[in-house]
């Protein structure tokens, strides 16, 4: 990830939704916690708060997405959802 990137953060069950758009602004931040070895943090910006019924997995999967376990690039077609019911 890098400074500027865009990430949605989804919300397992039982909302089992998109809830969140983020901004990275900052990469590569050191840490001195000894759980976190090994990696560097990043520091993020909230750019959009979406709710539990705005964008639920279903209609997510109509648009294209099929997974979201884990760090996915997001297909066009559901980011160009997202960007859409988000005007």
């Amino acid at each position: 990830m890098k400074v500027g990137d865009l990430f949605f953060l989804y919300l397992t069950s039982p909302h089992s939704c998109l809830y969140y758009k983020c901004q990275i602004v900052e990469t590569d931040l050191p840490t001195n916690d000894v759980h976190v070895k090994n990696h560097k943090l990043v520091r993020i910006k909230l750019m959009e708060r979406y709710g539990f019924k705005r964008f639920p997995l279903k209609d997510l999967a109509d648009h294209g997405l099929s997974t979201v376990r884990g760090v996915h690039h997001m297909p066009q077609e559901t980011l160009d959802y997202i960007e859409k019911k988000s005007k």
